[in-house]
């Protein structure tokens, strides 16, 4: 259960368009740490979910070590959720 509830994109019209940015970069899905963050469009700008789409997708680093990197900052960072999100990504990556 997320601390900050996650949007219903019905109930607020006036997100669609970030909200269609996420899912566009992110292959037509919202994760949840995204979806709660459009909450606080301010908190989201597009300049924020570019970067990250820019690492996380477009980055020509090996995904085994981008996923790598993830965990360690997840872990360093007491973010367990983060962590366990990128746990899958890691061991496809490693396969």
């Amino acid at each position: 259960m997320p601390r900050v509830p996650l949007i219903e994109e019905r109930e607020h019209p006036e997100l669609a368009g970030l909200i269609a940015t996420i899912k566009s970069e992110r292959g037509g899905k919202a994760p949840a740490p995204l979806s709660c963050a459009a909450e606080q469009p301010a908190a989201a700008p597009k300049g924020w979910l570019k970067l990250f789409t820019a690492i996380r997708q477009k980055a020509k680093v090996a995904g085994r070590y981008r996923e790598l990197a993830t965990l360690r900052v997840a872990l360093l960072n007491a973010r367990e959720y983060e962590y366990r999100a990128h746990v899958p990504f890691a061991l496809a990556a490693t396969a």
